[in-house]
């Protein structure tokens, strides 16, 4: 009779409770807490009763125990007669425990022991890039927005200051500048902000897992790029963490020496300067992190959607207003940046149109701030 409850780095076991949350009771606590920590102390290694508190609570009248679980020190802990290997390391997974994988229980020893890749010295001193080569990144550009056709790949080999050169113009060569009007005034816009290529491409490079034998890689749709490291978030930080500026460094001498460079400013800047570069633009970069990888998503500027895209190509003979009043008959609304594709106009040339057509009863808004969209009256 055991109830588990749980968080992220520690858990509760209720002795004398059924899973349906009835409780039974025990006829000697005491006794019960004491055989509980004989049968951890000669099933688990690690010793871990050191990490384990027990308490006699009262509940309903009759008494149970509870079993407070710290996080341990020394992990991984294993079941003693499975011994260090993924039958006998279990850890949480939703409301299950399941079996670790090998590269878990290597990191979980990794962390245990302070042991960085980059303070391990290699045993080979006869050095050079040419096994390194496939651990490298690679840059790759798609045809559309799916990887079902490639138009170009690309490896970058050598040090770690060419491969970042050469990956940087491999982005910038394909980086388009678009242009708008203004009345006279041209404005220019690239389809990726180069402060947010530089920023991302800098977290691919030094916050990485070198251990890992694996490429990473940046690849170029015809509306995002995509930035994929090797290596997970460093153990007990979260994606919230960071997206607010918490830094924990993987590689502590490789980024020491990129700021000695004045390549990064500050530990912990790269993500929110990347957030930053997109501010006012009615786009968002997305983050997404699993175990073993890190991806920053940059949205395209440039990108046009869909329905405008064709509507460019087949323009309708007319006004401004008829256009946008045809496109929006054709889709049953329109947005503010389709309509700029649309006509080619800048944003204010656009919001003074809308102004207009609204205030003549030609449109209606509807949404607020992002979700706004403009529709034909009923």
């Amino acid at each position: 009779m055991i109830r588990r409850q749980s968080d992220d780095f520690s858990g509760k076991l209720y002795i004398g409770v059924s899973d349906d949350g009835t409780v039974e009771g025990l006829d000697n606590p005491n006794e019960t807490s004491l055989q509980i920590s004989n049968m951890v102390r000669d099933a688990i290694k690690p010793d871990l009763t050191m990490f384990l508190h027990y308490e006699t609570v009262t509940v309903d009248e009759k008494k149970i125990v509870a079993v407070d679980i710290q996080q341990g020190t020394e992990r991984p802990y294993y079941i003693a007669k499975k011994g260090l290997r993924p039958e006998g390391v279990y850890v949480r997974q939703g409301y299950s425990s399941v079996p670790a994988t090998n590269t878990v229980i290597r990191r979980m020893i990794k962390e245990t022991d302070g042991d960085h890749f980059e303070e391990m010295r290699s045993l080979e001193q006869k050095l050079t890039f040419e096994s390194a080569k496939k651990y490298l990144p690679n840059g790759i550009v798609f045809q559309g927005t799916t990887q079902s056709e490639f138009k170009d790949r690309k490896e970058f080999s050598g040090s770690l200051f060419r491969q970042m050169d050469e990956a940087y113009e491999f982005i910038d060569f394909r980086n388009q500048t678009h242009a708008t009007f203004d009345k006279l005034y041209r404005i220019d816009k690239r389809d990726y902000p180069e402060a947010a290529v530089r920023e991302a491409l800098l977290n691919l490079l030094v916050h990485r897992e070198y251990s890992f034998r694996a490429s990473t890689f940046i690849s170029l749709y015809a509306d995002r790029l995509e930035f994929t490291s090797i290596g997970g978030l460093v153990s007990g930080v979260s994606l919230k963490d960071i997206t607010m500026g918490i830094s924990v460094c993987r590689n502590t001498k490789l980024a020491n020496v990129f700021y000695r460079l004045e390549l990064i400013e500050a530990y912990g800047t790269g993500i929110i300067k990347i957030m930053e570069a997109y501010e006012g633009t009615g786009m968002t970069p997305q983050i997404k992190t699993s175990d073993n990888a890190f991806k920053i998503i940059l949205p395209n500027l440039n990108a046009m959607p869909e329905p405008a895209r064709q509507m460019q190509v087949n323009p309708e003979e007319g006004t401004p207003e008829e256009k946008v009043i045809a496109l929006t008959e054709q889709r049953g609304f329109v947005t503010r940046k389709e309509i700029e594709i649309l006509l080619g106009m800048g944003q204010s040339s656009c919001g003074r149109l809308l102004k207009k057509m609204i205030e003549n009863g030609l449109l209606i808004q509807e949404g607020k701030g992002k979700n706004i969209r403009y529709c034909l009256p009923q």
